[in-house]
């Protein structure tokens, strides 16, 4: 294209929260420069990719139209691009789940979730799993009502994947997964006073006691007084 300009307005709108949100009839304005610059984005893509993939899951309806209208114009394979630029995208959700605005906080709670139950078992996912569970549970506590309803469901999601990937079947890799992700459950989820966070820990941990056969054996010392503790809280 030879236009450089173009390339610096796409930058601008992608770095002002308040324009991808507030004025959604940009978002097309944005499709129209994708289009028009073709591969002169390319090197900017690790920073804009997270941001469209994240304002896909806005409690917005429109912004999310709008932004799955962008991301069908500059993706051609989503899986693809999504595992190409698995690590931005998490850091990005990672940070902006601590967003002062709340409609933030939803969206990367909402897109962690579609994250994790589309690659379960992928070795990035897996191990950001733990921190993970500690932002959810979190978030489950959170001022806003239909936040803590998505940190409900994402953490519905979290405690799937790892029951999944906490199985016997999976032999050492399962046995990492354990001795990262229990810990969490155990220290900030059935400890915890609120009562879904701890429900959702205990479920999930028991299941996946029933799923892990001998590789729970190195952590039965600290499963048990932690169940103790649950039950004489009750």
């Amino acid at each position: 294209m030879g236009q450089p300009e173009m390339i610096y307005q796409f930058m601008h709108l992608s770095n002002h929260s308040t324009i991808w949100s507030d004025r959604i009839g940009a978002a097309f304005g944005v499709g129209n420069l994708v289009k028009c610059a073709g591969k002169e984005l390319e090197p900017y893509l690790a920073n804009i990719i997270p941001r469209i993939y994240r304002y896909q899951y806005d409690p917005n309806l429109k912004v999310q139209q709008s932004m799955s209208n962008i991301w069908s114009v500059m993706v051609a394979k989503p899986k693809d691009t999504v595992d190409k630029y698995l690590k931005e995208i998490i850091s990005d959700l990672k940070t902006n789940i601590h967003s002062r605005m709340w409609r933030t906080r939803e969206s990367c709670s909402n897109a962690l979730g579609d994250l994790v139950r589309t690659r379960t078992h992928n070795d990035v996912i897996l191990a950001e799993m733990p921190e993970f569970w500690e932002l959810i549970l979190k978030l489950m506590d959170d001022i806003k009502e239909s936040v803590r309803k998505s940190a409900t469901k994402t953490s519905e999601v979290l405690s799937k994947a790892s029951v999944s990937v906490c199985n016997i079947e999976h032999g050492a890799r399962g046995a990492r997964a354990i001795s990262t992700i229990l810990p969490i459950l155990l220290d900030n989820g059935i400890t915890s006073s609120l009562v879904e966070v701890q429900t959702v820990s205990i479920v999930t941990v028991m299941k996946i006691s029933e799923n892990a056969g001998k590789l729970l054996s190195p952590h039965v010392h600290v499963i048990i007084p932690a169940f103790y503790y649950c039950l004489c809280e009750h």
